[in-house]
């Protein structure tokens, strides 16, 4: 037991989840959420009753979708307008570049007590749509408090609210304390607004229909095009990569000077990078100063969005040393061929052979992707190998 319990006081021996958060607390990283894939569609109304001057698309408009056979809910975090156009002798209204995001909005509300920390009770929270307003007692006014990610630039008057990780996996958030951020009073009401996401299972959504009353947009005709497919989903950050970033992001310090400093930065960027390489330009041939290159596989699809790198590049301008210009190169694939011949025994073999194959394809797809289909890995059949003979008691070798 006491060897047990050692182990969970260490980050690169802990087991426990708990445990790994607690101690990449200590380094002051708070492991990412679910993150809510996101789309750009543009909407086309027409025969609009009484053709008013202009229309608004208000913020947490319903839009669905079928991924795989499932159903799933986009939504809009913002207001959008759109005037009136004379266009082939009707009138139409053009909302365009919508941007929606997938899952449902949630509010919750509390009241400050002795207790610093409040609970936020969805575990399926995108914490980068998180809205936090304090209402104090006797004040009729709600504030918005932003999320302080560091400690630069807060005072002990400035109203931001830090994050972290709980114990049952449950984000939580807390305000300052009069000497780092400003403290609201006891049985202030605090409100909470997230979107609650699905994840990875909302990307590659294509095709959108309104499900919303809109208050003029009722009954009239609505065409939508998609501009840009719903990407960027992921799922909340796994053990194994909290004790990978934790480190790398202390190492960081928030700020860009080496290669790795901006490997660590793009990973937690919050954008679906699965894999990233970085370089400085007097190591690219021919020898570019002044550059840093990076070359980035997405969790979904092979290529990063223009969107997606235009957000990367954003948070490495802010923390990059002076001067310094950020180039993306899109990676290369290499396929691999696989022809395996399996031999079972028939007499323990308790599935049809059809079976038996799809659990072997199945393995061999779950080692790449874990293990090979990144930068800075190595295929080595001798483990696939082993992989196989371990899908199915049946099989003897391969």
């Amino acid at each position: 037991m006491a060897n047990f319990l050692a182990n969970e006081c260490y980050l690169d021996t802990a087991e426990k989840r708990s445990s790994v958060v607690s101690r990449a607390k200590e380094l002051g990283y708070v492991p990412f959420s679910k993150k809510a894939a996101r789309a750009t569609i543009n909407i086309k109304v027409k025969n609009v009753t009484g053709n008013p001057s202009s229309l608004i698309l208000p913020s947490n408009t319903q839009f669905i979708t079928t991924i795989n056979n499932s159903t799933y809910t986009f939504i809009t975090l913002q207001s959008y307008s759109a005037n009136r156009e004379f266009v082939l002798d009707q009138y139409e209204y053009n909302f365009n570049l919508v941007e929606l995001y997938e899952g449902v909005y949630v509010q919750n509300k509390f009241a400050i007590s002795v207790d610093p920390t409040l609970d936020i009770p969805n575990i399926d929270i995108d914490t980068s749509t998180l809205r936090v307003f304090v209402q104090e007692p006797n004040s009729i006014v709600q504030d918005e408090y932003f999320y302080a990610s560091s400690l630069n630039d807060v005072s002990e008057t400035s109203k931001v609210f830090f994050l972290q990780e709980g114990y049952d996996q449950k984000y939580q958030i807390y305000f300052g304390d009069t000497v780092i951020g400003y403290k609201p009073a006891l049985s202030s009401i605090v409100t909470v607004l997230y979107v609650a996401s699905a994840g990875l299972e909302g990307n590659s959504a294509v095709n959108f229909t309104m499900s919303s009353s809109v208050a003029g947009i009722y009954g009239a005709t609505i065409n939508i095009t998609n501009v840009y497919p719903s990407s960027g989903g992921r799922n909340r950050e796994t053990i194994s990569s909290v004790k990978l970033n934790a480190l790398n992001q202390y190492g960081v310090q928030n700020r860009a000077v080496t290669a790795n400093d901006y490997k660590s930065l793009i990973q937690a960027s919050g954008v679906n990078i699965k894999s990233v390489h970085v370089w400085g330009g007097e190591d690219n041939t021919p020898p570019k100063y002044g550059f840093i290159f990076v070359c980035a596989q997405p969790a979904i699809g092979d290529y990063v969005l223009e969107s997606q790198k235009n957000i990367i590049k954003s948070i490495l301008t802010q923390k990059a040393v002076a001067n310094i210009n950020i180039e993306f190169v899109d990676p290369d694939y290499l396929d691999l061929v696989f022809a395996s011949e399996i031999v079972y025994n028939k007499n323990t073999l308790n599935i049809s052979t059809y079976d038996l194959e799809t659990n072997v394809l199945a393995t061999v797809i779950d080692y790449v992707n874990l293990n090979v289909n990144k930068f800075d890995t190595t295929f080595r059949m001798s483990n696939v190998m082993r992989s196989i003979d371990r899908t199915h008691a049946s099989i003897l070798s391969n």
